[in-house]
C-alpha cells in the first residue's frame, strides 16, 4: 500500500454515523498493525498496493481492489507488503 501524498495525515476519519466510521489509512511497505480486535463489524478495502491480512489465524493477501470483512471483537492484523 503506498502512502498518501504529504499534505494528508496517515489516518484520517472520513465519516461517522451512528457506530460506523469511515477511515482511510495509508501505509508504507513493511508497515504494520499489531493484532488486535475489531471493537465493531469492519470493512478493510485495499484501494492500492498489496497487504498481509490475519484474520483469525488465516492469512489473506490483499490486493488493490478487493476487500475483507471482520466480525466484531475478530481478532486481526496488518502489514503493507513492499512494491
Amino acid at each position: 500500500m503506498r502512502p498518501l501524498p504529504s499534505e494528508h495525515r496517515r489516518q484520517k476519519e472520513i465519516a461517522r454515523k451512528g457506530g460506523m466510521k469511515l477511515i482511510v489509512m495509508a501505509f508504507d511497505g513493511g508497515e504494520k498493525f499489531s493484532p488486535h480486535r475489531a471493537p465493531g463489524d469492519a470493512m478493510l478495502v485495499s484501494l492500492e498496493g498489496e497487504a498481509n491480512v490475519v484474520y483469525e489465524g488465516t492469512s489473506h493477501i490483499l490486493k488493490a481492489g478487493e476487500m475483507i470483512y471482520f466480525e466484531k471483537g475478530g481478532l486481526h492484523s496488518v502489514e503493507a507488503r513492499e512494491e
